[in-house]
Formats: structure tokens, sequence, C-alpha cells
């Protein structure tokens, strides 16, 4: 089982090193917040329990990696992950090298992955932007990733649900729903997915819905 390591970031280590690659400022502020998010806190702690802290782990549009820091502190050794954003990658490889951390980062797309190594993974995940990308397709991340999953292992991916379409405010952005409607932007959202729809992706590429973590 996974067992905590010694090393704990700090906000102030991220924040620096997100200054000194220029990526977005966002990255520090979600890094500083994850333990607020509980579609990351609790998406991780459930694979934490289950997968063996010696099994690779990728995650999928990882930006500066904070999932995989926080899997390395639950003492995780085999962490790897990619984006798009070279400046987000530089500045998570800073942090890894800086405090030693057995995470792995490289530049490529999430859409179309031209370098993941030829190996299998305990875990895949892909969490926080697969709803907001335009050209994001189910069936085909579930075709590309689906066969790098060791049996016996998980393929996560988050979704904002398809009933999420009856709520009054669906069309607009979320940090926009207390202005004027005539000043609100269109939703970030831009694909909602019932659980059937995954269920069925998964299981047309050899996958079973295991476990669903819904508020």
């Amino acid at each position: 089982s996974a067992r905590p390591r010694a090393v704990r970031l700090s906000a102030a280590d991220v924040e620096a090193a997100v200054a000194r690659t220029k990526t977005q400022a966002w990255h520090a502020y979600a890094h500083a917040e994850r333990r607020t998010r509980w579609d990351l806190t609790e998406t991780y702690a459930w694979l934490a329990e289950r997968v063996p802290a010696d099994a690779p782990v990728l995650d999928v549009g990882c930006g500066i990696g904070s999932n995989l820091v926080w899997l390395a502190e639950q003492g995780f050794t085999d962490l790897a992950g990619f984006d798009a954003d070279a400046a987000a990658v530089a500045a998570g490889r800073e942090v890894a090298e800086r405090h030693g951390l057995p995470v792995r980062l490289w530049v490529d797309d999430g859409l179309r992955p031209a370098a993941v190594p030829d190996r299998r993974y305990g875990a895949i995940t892909a969490v926080n932007w697969t709803s907001l990308v335009d050209a994001f397709d189910l069936d085909r991340f579930f075709a590309t990733f689906a066969p790098r999953v060791q049996d016996g292992g998980y393929l996560v991916l988050d979704a904002i649900d398809r009933a999420f379409d009856r709520h009054p405010k669906q069309r607009w952005r979320s940090g926009d729903w207390l202005l004027p409607e005539a000043a609100r932007r269109p939703s970030e959202y831009r694909h909602r997915f019932a659980p059937a729809d995954v269920a069925a992706a998964a299981a047309a590429h050899g996958l079973e819905l295991v476990a669903e973590l819904r508020r």
C-alpha cells in the first residue's frame, strides 16, 4: 500500500515555479486550493486505495502535475503525465526535480498523443479538461487509452452529467451566472455525458464502468 513521503510542497514552491516559467497563474491557485476540490481529492484518494504504490500512473492533460505530486506524497513511485501547455510542463518539471519526486512530464496532445511510452499503466487519469475542449471525443478517448491500461487497472475521467442540461442556467458560463444575462458568456462545458454514455463507450473498448463519484 502507499505510504506518505516526508516531502510536502508549499504553495510558495509551486508559485515560484509558475512565475519563473511564465505559465498561467491559475495553475498556482489550483495547486494551492486543490484540497477544496472534491472532484480531485475524492477521485485520487479512491485511486490511491486501489492501485499499488509501485504501479505506473499516467495523468493525461496534467497541467503542472499537481495530482501526480499528491500521489508522490502518498508514496507512489512511477508517475508520468503530459500536457499541451509547454510552460505548465516546465513548471511541473522544475517542482518535481527540485524535490526529487518520481514524476516524469512531457509535452503532448491529450486528444492525439504522439509520445506516450509503449507500456501499460495501473491507472490513467484525465480530469478537469475533457468537458471543456471542443474537439474531445469520448469514443476516441477510450480507443486511445483503453489499450494502455493494465489488466485490473483503471481509466479515470471526469464528466459533466447530461442531467445538467435541465439546469435553468446551463447555457451560461458558471462563473457568469450572477451577471445580467446580456453579459454572460456561453457555458464552458462543451460536452455532457450520461453515465450510460460513458459505460457504453468503455464497454466498446473492453472496459467496465466500476464506480462513479458525483455531487
